[in-house]
């Protein structure tokens, strides 16, 4: 109990810069600026460092996207989307999430995005494919292998 009471001071205390003051609500996008945004995902997560591998980027073999959803979180209310990918790495396949988060403050759309090697918080009964993250790293790997000889360990 006590340790729980400590991690939420300790938290608040950390996020007190970061709070958001103005009134924040969900958004309401069209299927253009979905889209739009679909992409934008495809190309920040390919641009992580969670996305990469330890010598090149590996390929993404399963890719899905939930949302969009109401989510209310410590900065607010917001539409949620949130991205399920496994990276085919050498071994086993490496899990990577990422959550965007789009709020209505003072007039304009803010994103709040996120990326981490990890599977929680993206499973979902709405789930769909996602292949602009499957073609935009197809795209990066081409990009990349027209530079250097393919190797071939790599997946």
């Amino acid at each position: 109990m006590f340790v729980r009471l400590f991690a939420v001071i300790a938290s608040g205390i950390a996020l007190a810069g970061c709070v958001t003051v103005g009134e924040s609500t969900p958004v309401r996008i069209s299927a253009e600026e979905e889209i739009a945004l679909r992409r934008w995902m495809a190309v920040q997560i390919n641009g992580s460092v969670a996305a990469y591998g330890v010598v090149a980027p590996p390929a993404v073999s399963k890719a899905t996207i939930s949302g969009p959803t109401e989510s209310k979180d410590i900065f607010g209310q917001g539409t949620r989307y949130c991205v399920y990918a496994e990276l085919d790495t050498i071994l086993i396949s490496t899990p990577v999430s990422a959550t965007v988060v789009l709020r209505q403050e003072d007039g304009k759309v803010k994103r709040d995005f996120s990326v981490s090697r990890n599977s929680s918080g993206c499973a979902s009964a709405d789930a769909k494919p996602f292949p602009e993250l499957i073609e935009e790293r197809a795209k990066l790997r081409q990009k990349l292998s027209e530079g250097s000889a393919p190797s071939s360990n790599r997946p």
